[in-house]
């Protein structure tokens, strides 16, 4: 069943549409880096990175394990030649018509064509042609499945594509007859996204609400404004025109540790105040009962007894 694959933690995710208008923002603020591993971007006066264990945080993917599918490529596939044999070649949207319509699947493979919905739809957001590889029907059939190092795969595929899609832009014509300039990511863009909520914390509220506080962090954020097409909501005016509140800097956190700090001192100068002040009173009863004694026993001679 699903519930029991590497995936079904996705079946808890809450609505996440996808804000091209936030990501867009962010790609335009990456900074040149020696780690070809990595993105950083200049958010607010922070410099942030986007790591593979961020995205394995955010998408409970796991690193371990093979990751690379081209050892699958020369292995005998099942799916294919069972289901989709009249088929040359085999696209996300052959794909998802059979899953839908076909009614004569065995528990199992339904299990592992919504599978491959899933992946092909969601997870490996592919090329223009929307090939599937013949690699991931044979993974799929694999006992090696739930082993297998998705977490790396999707971040290296959605790393690169990330780090060409300003540069690969192209002309469309919508129906309104304009052209514009569009690109395309491939890849778990979401968890990107994810990313940029997590690391932005004055998006909460206005682009995406935090829910909880669970792991994998993808289950923490449910999103249904689409930046594209909501145009009150103004991603360069709202959120990063206004670098002191963008991100977590090193200058705010510092503010925000002095400031502890400086509250903690008044504290324990408090303490201390109040410390003396009853020490004070205490010292000052007690001197006073000394008096007193010594005056009653000056008054009645006893002081002079032995």
């Amino acid at each position: 069943m699903f519930s029991d694959t590497c995936f079904a933690h996705f079946l808890d995710v809450e609505d996440i549409v996808v804000n091209h208008q936030l990501i867009y923002q962010v790609l335009l603020r990456e900074v040149k880096q020696p780690n070809p591993d990595e993105m950083w971007f200049k958010i607010g006066d922070s410099i942030v990175s986007f790591t593979m264990e961020d995205f394995c945080l955010i998408t409970g993917l796991g690193l371990e394990g093979e990751d690379k599918r081209s050892v699958f490529d020369s292995t005998y596939c099942r799916i294919k030649n069972e289901y989709l044999n009249h088929l040359s070649s085999i696209s996300t949207s052959d794909i998802s018509q059979f899953f839908i319509n076909s009614d004569y699947l065995c528990d199992d493979d339904v299990v592992r064509f919504g599978l491959l919905y899933f992946l092909t739809n969601l997870m490996f957001t592919v090329t223009y042609k929307r090939l599937v590889e013949e690699s991931l029907m044979v993974l799929i059939d694999s006992p090696e499945f739930n082993s297998y190092a998705w977490g790396k795969e999707l971040f290296k595929i959605t790393l690169s594509s990330l780090k060409v899609g300003l540069r690969n832009k192209y002309l469309i014509i919508e129906g309104d007859g304009k052209p514009y300039l569009a690109y395309r990511i491939c890849g778990f863009v979401l968890a990107f996204q994810v990313w940029i909520y997590e690391t932005i914390p004055i998006l909460d509220g206005k682009f995406c609400s935090r829910i909880s506080s669970r792991s994998p962090r993808m289950l923490n954020w449910t999103s249904r404004v689409n930046g594209t097409f909501n145009y009150n909501l103004n991603v360069e005016k709202d959120i990063f025109g206004r670098p002191d509140e963008c991100c977590f800097t090193k200058e705010s956190m510092t503010r925000s540790i002095n400031a502890l700090q400086s509250k903690h001192e008044k504290l324990i100068s408090d303490q201390f105040k109040m410390k003396m002040e009853i020490h004070n009173l205490f010292t000052d009863f007690a001197n006073s009962i000394v008096d007193g004694i010594e005056a009653v026993t000056s008054l009645i001679g006893l002081d002079q007894l032995d």
